[in-house]
């Protein structure tokens, strides 16, 4: 019976030399074909949002108060001292532990709440203590009344940079037009909408994702 040779060295170098090449070639089709990943966490961030507000405003417990909707941050006994709402956020998401909410009571420019599984970093904001403005006027019927209504066009301020803390850590601009960082505006009636200046982020939640 006729044995069959091992390769030789040079056929093994000629075989190698060819896959090299096959890669050479397939790497840039394949990263082409592969969806932007700022892009991918922008959408998912989003849609985390959308869901965790969705879920609260119909939560008693988390919204006690119509009236004032889901800005007003009186604690509950499971919040403690940090703002409710940013409390009841921060436990809907897959957080790593270490980082908190700001106090009830206090305002808060871009205190950075939570730090999810996926490497995101989010941060809240509020202008007013309360979580919520009201716009003060007389009683329509007894101008001895003095009645106050949420001021519909407040917004807390989730800031989100899905890339971590891995660059560019900027968001749209002049001087930053491909951007890992957006804000989303959440109104005291649970509304959620990005700022009508960052088209980048409106454009990609707008439209199906495209490979690279």
């Amino acid at each position: 019976m006729k044995i069959k040779s091992a390769f030789t060295l040079a056929e093994l170098i000629i075989a190698l030399t060819v896959v090299a090449t096959i890669l050479v070639i397939m790497l840039p089709v394949l990263r082409h074909n592969t969806p932007d990943e700022k892009k991918v966490m922008i959408k998912k961030t989003y849609a985390t949002i959308e869901k965790a507000v969705d879920l609260m405003i119909n939560n008693d417990k988390a919204y006690p108060y119509e009236d004032l909707g889901f800005a007003y941050i009186e604690p509950t006994d499971e919040s403690g001292s940090e703002n409710k709402f940013c409390y009841y956020l921060k436990n809907s998401l897959n957080s790593v532990k270490g980082l908190s909410c700001p106090t009830n009571g206090a305002t808060a420019a871009n205190h950075r709440f939570a730090r999810t599984t996926d490497g995101a970093l989010w941060d809240i904001s509020f202008s007013v203590p309360d979580g919520f403005s009201t716009t003060t006027s007389e009683h329509p019927d007894d101008p001895t009344i003095t009645v106050e209504t949420p001021n519909t066009g407040y917004y807390t301020t989730i800031t989100i940079d899905v890339n971590g803390s891995r660059k560019p850590n900027c968001s749209f601009s002049a001087d930053c037009s491909d951007p890992d960082t957006y804000s989303v505006l959440v109104r005291y009636d649970g509304k959620i909408k990005i700022p009508t200046t960052d088209t980048y982020t409106i454009n990609v939640l707008s439209n199906p994702l495209k490979n690279k």
